[in-house]
C-alpha cells in the first residue's frame, strides 16, 4: 500500500530496490516481504474502499433526493429544542410564575377547580403566594404567614383587607383542627378573585 506524500514506495518500487546489485540476501528478501505484505493490505482493503466509496455515493444521492424533507427535519427538530429551551427557562423565570397566576385565576376563580377541606384552602393561599411572587414580593422561607402579610399589603392598602381575611382563614384551617366547608371555600376563591383583580387593575 502506498501512502501518497509521505515518501512510502509502492511494491513495485520496493521489489526494484531489493534487485540492486549488491544488495544482501537478508535485506533484499525483508524489503520482498514488505512488498508483499503491503500489496496484500492494499488488496484486502480494496473492496472495503470500493463499498465505503458506493455508500458515500449512495448517501448525497439520496440526500440530493430528499433535500427538501431533510430540511424540514431539521427545522423541526431546532424548533423542538428552542420550544424545550423555552419550558424551561419559562419554568425558572417569572415569566413563568405570571403565567402560573392566569392558571390559578382560570381554574381556581372561574372553573371552581379546587379541593375539598384543608387542601383546598392551602390552594387558594399558594395562589396568593404566587401572586405576590410577580409583584416583586416572595415570601421569605423563614417569614411565617403575619410577616409576609404585613411584608405584601404594606405599601398596597387597597388589598389589605382582602388579604388579612383569606390568610386568617388559611391559618384557621391549616393549623386549627377543623376543616373548611363548601361556603368557607367559597369565601375564599371571592377574596382571591377581587385580590388579583385589584393588583391587575393597579399594575396594569
Amino acid at each position: 500500500m502506498s501512502l501518497p506524500g509521505q515518501g512510502w514506495p509502492t511494491p513495485a518500487q520496493m521489489r526494484e530496490a531489493a534487485k540492486r546489485p549488491g544488495m544482501p540476501e537478508w535485506q533484499s528478501g525483508a524489503i520482498m516481504q514488505m512488498a508483499n505484505m503491503d500489496e496484500a493490505i492494499g488488496e484486502a482493503l480494496a473492496p472495503i474502499k470500493t463499498a465505503i466509496e458506493d455508500l458515500w455515493k449512495q448517501f448525497k444521492e439520496w440526500l440530493e433526493k430528499n433535500r427538501n424533507a431533510v430540511l424540514a427535519s431539521l427545522i423541526g427538530a431546532l424548533l423542538l429544542a428552542i420550544l424545550i429551551v423555552l419550558v424551561v427557562l419559562l419554568r425558572e423565570a417569572k415569566a413563568g410564575i405570571w403565567l402560573r397566576t392566569r392558571y390559578d385565576y382560570w381554574r381556581l376563580v372561574k372553573l371552581g377547580k379546587y379541593q375539598t377541606g384543608t387542601p383546598g384552602a392551602i390552594q387558594f393561599y399558594r395562589a396568593l403566594e404566587r401572586l405576590f411572587v410577580t409583584l416583586e414580593t416572595p415570601r421569605e422561607p423563614t417569614a411565617n404567614t403575619q410577616e409576609f402579610l404585613r411584608e405584601a399589603t404594606y405599601y398596597r392598602d387597597h388589598i389589605r383587607q382582602e388579604t388579612s381575611e383569606l390568610t386568617r382563614l388559611f391559618e384557621q384551617f391549616r393549623y386549627g383542627p377543623a376543616e373548611p366547608d363548601e361556603q368557607q371555600l367559597e369565601r375564599m376563591r371571592q377574596l382571591y378573585r377581587v385580590i388579583f383583580q385589584k393588583l391587575a387593575n393597579s399594575t396594569g
